[in-house]
């Protein structure tokens, strides 16, 4: 008797044992079809592993935006401090201009005329250092400053864009697997033997936020192939100023700012006045001219326009002068001129709250 009861718990136990190792055997199986389909497991979610790509992807875009923030800080700075020592320069031409009117003026004395001369060359030898120690050695800055802000704003370009189609694909995987019979059989099996809560397919709620932020970064992101009539070698692009008046310009990289001929000025209603700070030009010759430092409301090249523009107003006597599109526009994009296909390729990355 105690025989036949001790075989029967024996066939019990064997039963529950081998109706276990069955129902783990199909947890087992399911998942592996998951697997096959590229799928990885988070607690009752399943998701596809390039979901872990692009987590680590924006923890890098993240350091990236933060080296752009930094490198554009920096460029405002040596920028404002450049401003700040042009605003001194600038003063000081004026008071060499009030002394020259004084020179100017009829039945002066010989000593009242040393006495203003000697001011004179006093104020322009402190030009002359200034201009050639603080200001040519922060303008140095600027142009370091502005090359690191360039690279790191071309890096979050690459690297936005990298992850927009990261993104893209990723979406493009989940649309697919929703319509797959298997991986819904596969998760239904999981739900079942595990006994658990329902089983799902992802994106992860962690994705869905990414997949959001990504897009809203693309959409920051503005790109254009811009025409380029190309005329004896040189690179022209047709240029919108102050919202109104079309020009053909010169495309001059190495230009560090926009440079209007008189002519063009003059069209403008851009003349220079007595107070209007001087600059010296090094043209394309090697040439050095003065002409004056302005500013253009806007200009507007294909879809993009920046205003306050700085610009270069060119002396009377430079007949044959072209306008230049250069630093001061050019600055604020990154930029491909491709002179075979005839084409600029521009990308700018709009600031935060920028229309």
């Amino acid at each position: 008797m105690l025989h036949r009861h001790c075989v029967a718990a024996f066939i019990g136990c064997l039963a529950l044992f081998t109706g276990t190792a069955l129902v783990v055997a199909d947890l087992a199986s399911a998942e592996a079809a998951l697997k096959e389909k590229g799928l990885v497991r988070q607690g009752t979610t399943f998701v596809v592993a390039e979901e872990a790509d692009l987590t680590k992807a924006m923890v890098d875009l993240r350091k990236v935006q933060t080296d752009m923030s930094k490198a554009s800080k920096d460029l405002e700075k040596v920028e404002k401090k450049v401003s700040q020592i042009k605003g001194y320069i600038a003063g000081k031409e004026f008071e060499l201009r009030k002394l020259n009117e004084e020179l100017a003026k009829p039945g002066i004395t010989a000593a009242k005329n040393n006495e203003l001369i000697a001011k004179m060359n006093i104020i322009e030898d402190d030009i002359k250092k200034i201009t050639q120690g603080p200001l040519k050695a922060t303008q140095g800055d600027v142009a370091t400053a502005n090359d690191a802000f360039i690279k790191a704003r071309q890096v979050f370009i690459d690297k936005t864009v990298a992850m927009g189609t990261l993104a893209e694909k990723i979406k493009a995987k989940y649309d697919a697997l929703v319509k797959d019979a298997d991986v819904a059989k596969a998760l239904e099996e999981v739900e079942k033997e595990s006994q658990q809560k329902k089983a799902t397919l992802g994106p992860s709620s962690v994705c869905k936020a990414n997949i959001t932020l990504v897009e809203r970064n693309n959409k920051s992101i503005l790109s254009e192939s811009i025409p380029v009539k190309v005329e004896n070698d040189v690179p022209m692009v047709d240029v919108i100023i102050n919202g109104k008046t079309r020009r053909s310009m010169v495309f001059d990289s190495g230009a560090s700012s926009v440079s209007v001929p008189w002519d063009l000025a003059k069209d403008l209603n851009m003349i220079p006045s007595s107070d209007t700070p001087k600059i010296r030009l090094q043209l394309a010759d090697g040439k050095i001219v003065e002409g004056w430092q302005m500013t253009l409301k806007s200009v507007t090249v294909g879809p993009f326009t920046v205003e306050n523009v700085e610009c270069a107003v060119l002396p009377e006597d430079l007949i044959a002068a072209e306008p230049l599109l250069g630093g001061s526009f050019l600055s604020h994009f990154v930029y491909k001129l491709d002179l075979k296909s005839q084409k600029l390729d521009m990308t700018k990355v709009k600031s935060p709250g920028e229309k």
